[in-house]
């Protein structure tokens, strides 16, 4: 939602909790549940199972400072991708967050250049791998 549209939904609640005696926070919030009710995918990516998807593209940084700030090339596919990973059981959420903040934090600490987060969920190292997971 633009900022144009959040001042249009705050001033339409603002009148409308006017004429019937309420706040305008009790209005935003009898809204949002109706539009929960009839829209529940509208907001499935606040709540629910793309939180995960979420936090864990959230866990990878936007820009590689080990490369003169260069962008790592997040992108909506990396959602699907992490979504598609997720929903075939072949990592957890746990595991995958441990994946990247171990690869953010080697590659840290060496001085190496991030890789491309596509790259990187497309060949994820094993989850077993004592020497990456010490």
């Amino acid at each position: 939602m633009t900022t144009f549209e959040k001042f249009i939904m705050y001033g339409l609640a603002s009148i409308n909790a006017e004429q019937n005696g309420l706040a305008v926070g009790e209005v935003l919030n009898k809204w949002m549940e109706g539009v929960e009710t009839i829209w529940p995918s509208a907001t499935k990516t606040k709540r629910g199972e793309d939180a995960d998807v979420l936090e864990i593209y959230d866990e990878y940084p936007t820009r590689d400072a080990n490369n003169g700030n260069r962008p790592t090339g997040k992108g909506q596919r990396d959602k699907a991708t992490i979504k598609r990973l997720l929903d075939e059981g072949k990592y957890s959420k746990d595991e995958l967050l441990q994946i990247i903040r171990q690869e953010v934090k080697t590659r840290t600490e060496t001085g190496a250049f991030l890789r491309n987060f596509s790259t990187l969920l497309n060949n994820l190292p094993d989850i077993e791998d004592e020497d990456l997971f010490r």
